[in-house]
């Protein structure tokens, strides 16, 4: 997935374009992943122009992670 989308910012906009994208998997239902990614982040650069979350749960039960929230809340 992620070769394909930097082939297509490639092929749209230049390699240059597709050179700067950083792919960081976060599993964004583990709060202390998403705090550690967020450092990450602020550390590694003094701007952020576009971030995507692409996060979902399928159809499942009622299911509360470690904090005591739904699961399918927990990676809103």
């Amino acid at each position: 997935m992620v070769d394909g989308a930097q082939k297509d910012l490639a092929q749209n906009l230049g390699q240059e374009a597709a050179d700067k994208t950083k792919w960081i998997q976060c599993d964004l239902s583990d709060w202390n992943k998403v705090a550690a990614v967020s450092k990450q982040i602020r550390d590694e650069t003094d701007r952020l122009d576009i971030l995507i979350n692409n996060s979902a749960r399928g159809i499942m039960t009622y299911q509360l992670d470690e904090h005591g929230v739904d699961r399918h809340m927990s990676v809103k």
